[in-house]
């Protein structure tokens, strides 16, 4: 009912918006974005059946949908329970250098369990809900294929970070060593 205010009809699928004063919406950029994870490794470290060898140089990843948790807002430590918007398990020797990964409402990266020799180098990592780079998991692993580690994070400018949840970090390492 007020300028710069929308409505969406979730049944329907109808989007209405009051334009505010000067805004010309026929020639608008509306962008809506309804994915919540936009890549994904997804391996599995007690087989080793890994997913491996991939890069991703010098794209945008730019705009996730996202919704706050069930429970609503917690403010946790680090946010460590918001997943990234790109994320894996079970990979290794992936590159992500030279990207652009903004406007959403979680993490930027995840690598957690079993991921090893993973490179983030060269990114920015802007307008994030939550924090920049999160390498492992809380969980304490025993055996080595489990384990997360040898990752390098570098000369990645991160800023604007905890735009919903403040507590998020740039980076944050869990339980992984020879990073």
């Amino acid at each position: 009912d007020n300028p710069g205010e929308y409505f969406l009809d979730r049944n329907s699928g109808v989007l209405s918006y009051i334009p505010r004063p000067g805004e010309d919406m026929p020639n608008a950029e509306v962008i809506a974005p309804v994915l919540s994870e936009l890549v994904r490794f997804e391996g599995d470290p007690s087989t080793q059946n890994l997913v491996k060898n991939i890069q991703l140089r010098g794209i945008s990843i730019e705009y996730s949908d996202w919704t706050l948790p069930e429970n609503g807002y917690v403010d946790m430590q680090a946010a460590y329970d918001i997943p990234g918007i790109i994320r894996g398990n079970g990979a290794a020797n992936i590159t992500i250098a030279d990207c652009i990964i903004t406007h959403h409402g979680k993490y930027g990266v995840e690598f957690a369990r079993g991921c090893r020799d993973i490179t983030i180098i060269g990114c920015e990592i802007s307008d994030m809900g939550a924090g920049g780079i999160k390498i492992g998991e809380p969980a304490v692993r025993t055996e080595e294929r489990e384990k997360t580690y040898g990752n390098m994070v570098s000369d990645c400018h991160i800023h604007h970070i905890g735009e919903v949840y403040p507590a998020a970090c740039g980076v944050i390492i869990f339980q992984s060593g020879k990073n």
